[in-house]
This record gives structure tokens, C-alpha cells and sequence, in this order.
């Protein structure tokens, strides 16, 4: 660790590392890990120096839990931040903290008069910590490792750059410590909204080919195939029934080797109607009824 430091943008106190001051001397942490949202954390800090440079370490610190505390009742412009910093000339990361007080050692009013002060920083922050903002490439059908962003339009198919969807490759996402992400789109279309956006994480190891999650009216089978130049790749399907029990609608055999790709996986199948299903007579009258993808394997 090159240096541990704690304030907001306006100020930093440098607990540990490089640029420490007096009476700063050093900092231990002793970082929790979980699942919440939030962690309960704790610093052992050395302040060492006059006694009059141990007062004004600990006003310090004081002025810090005042920030936090007056944050949290919209009385100061900023929240406190942990900040560090893994190696000289890199990275600063940051981890918004709150709910801050001071515990001092035992012997604590015996080593001030002697220049020396052990005290216990407890706090609670946010599980993760934030970096230095940057813009992740993105891939899809608008473009290959591409910033600045690219357009999506509500469905995918044969024609070149008609994609509904992006990606983000895994080696432009790691990181050293878990971080949010934040995602903007704008709707460019000013006569509809944006809407029934799914987000997720592809965890394939290996396979990123775009195929194996689409299957067109062309693909299947079962009622019948009408073209549309307004459908997605031009052709949709329409079958009626009248039956009361199961039935099934439509096939899709997937690939044995897209069905080796899937396999052990979960996905969830998203079936896109062309228009909204309508039922005639009496035969649904007072009754639930609901449209089921069936997998079933050879």
C-alpha cells in the first residue's frame, strides 16, 4: 500500500504512506469483507510527535467525523472518502465512509503527555470502492471495441448492424476491487420511450458469438410463415388453435454445438410477438392462460 488517506476532494489527510506528516506516523487497516451493501471497518492510526502536534492530529480526525455527520444532514457539500492508492504513481481508490467515531487506547492519556497516541478509527463504507472514471470499450453490431458509444434499435437480425444489444468484453471489466458500473443511454427516438432494458452477464469462458441466443421466424417451424418487410428479418409466424390442453405452437431445434455452449448455464428465453395475441369465442372465457417455452432434450 503506497498511501491510505482520508477528507473529500477539498481537503485530505494522508494517514499512511507517502506524503504523511506529522503527527501522522502510520495507519493499520483491518478491512472486513461480505455480502451487504455496506462493511464495518476499522483503522488503528499511530500519531506520534509534540504534544501539541497529537492535539491538532486528533482535531483532525475530529473535523473529518464532523464533515461525515454533517454530510448526512445536508450541512456539508461533501461525503468523507477513504482514499488509497496500491502503488506510487497509480490509481487513487476511493470508498464513501460513514458513521465514523474515535476509540483511544487505555493508555492513551499517559503516551500524549509523551508525544505518542494509539487510536482506533471505526467507520462504515460502501462495499465496493470507485477509481478513476474511464469509458469501456463496447462490441456488438454497431462496432468492435468502441468508445463514444454506438446506436441500438429494438431488434437483431440478418442485416448488417441491426443490433439490439452490447457487450462488454471480460478483460476490459477487470478489476483490482469490486466497483459499480454505470450505464447511459439516450433515447433518440423522440415518439417512444426506452424501455424493457435486460442486463446481465454473459459467463461463458470462451464463446461470444452472438448466434446462439437468436433464433428468426425463418428458423422455425409450425404455423404459417408470412413476409413482412416490417418483421425482424422480414418473415414472421401465425398459428390458431382450438384446443383446450397443452399445445405446442412452434419448434426450434437448437444446434448440438450451441446446445453444447449453453449447457449448464441459465439463460432466460424472450419470445417477441409481431402482434399482440388475440383469442376469439368463448373457449377462454373465465379462463387463465399463458404462453410456456418448452426445452426438452433428445
Amino acid at each position: 500500500m503506497n498511501q491510505i488517506a482520508l477528507g473529500d476532494p477539498s481537503s485530505w489527510t494522508v494517514l499512511d504512506g507517502q506524503s504523511v506528516s506529522a503527527p501522522f506516523r502510520r495507519a493499520a487497516a483491518f478491512f472486513s469483507f461480505g455480502s451487504d451493501q455496506t462493511v464495518r471497518e476499522k483503522f488503528e492510526i499511530t500519531l506520534s510527535g509534540s504534544p501539541a502536534q497529537v492535539s491538532a492530529g486528533l482535531a483532525r480526525l475530529d473535523q473529518v467525523i464532523l464533515r461525515a455527520a454533517s454530510y448526512s444532514n445536508m450541512a456539508y457539500f461533501s461525503p468523507q472518502y477513504l482514499r488509497f492508492q496500491l502503488e506510487a504513481g497509480g490509481d487513487y481508490y476511493y470508498a464513501e465512509i460513514s458513521e465514523l467515531y474515535l476509540e483511544a487506547s487505555p493508555t492513551s492519556y499517559i503516551t500524549h503527555r509523551k508525544g505518542s497516541f494509539l487510536v482506533g478509527l471505526h467507520y462504515t463504507r460502501s462495499n465496493y470502492f470507485d477509481g478513476t472514471q474511464c469509458e469501456l470499450p463496447l462490441n456488438g453490431r454497431g462496432g468492435t471495441d468502441q468508445t463514444g458509444g454506438f446506436d441500438l434499435i429494438n431488434h437483431t437480425d440478418l442485416t448488417s448492424n441491426y443490433g439490439n444489444y452490447v457487450t462488454i468484453k471480460s478483460v476490459d471489466s477487470e478489476t483490482d476491487l469490486p466497483a459499480p458500473l454505470r450505464i447511459e443511454l439516450e433515447n433518440t427516438y423522440a415518439s417512444n420511450k426506452i424501455k424493457d432494458i435486460a442486463i446481465g452477464s454473459f459467463h461463458h469462458p470462451s464463446v461470444t458469438d452472438e448466434k446462439i441466443f437468436f433464433a428468426f421466424a425463418t428458423d422455425m417451424s409450425g404455423g404459417t410463415q408470412y413476409y413482412n418487410v416490417n418483421a425482424i428479418n422480414d418473415y414472421y409466424r401465425r398459428v390458431s388453435w382450438t384446443s383446450s390442453a397443452w399445445t405446442s405452437l412452434y419448434n426450434y431445434p437448437v444446434p448440438l454445438t450451441e446446445v453444447d455452449d449453453l449447457d449448464g448455464r441459465s439463460f432466460r428465453p424472450v419470445l417477441h410477438l409481431y402482434n399482440s395475441h388475440a383469442f376469439y369465442g368463448s373457449l377462454f372465457q373465465d379462463q387463465a392462460y399463458a404462453w410456456v417455452i418448452h426445452f426438452a432434450s433428445l
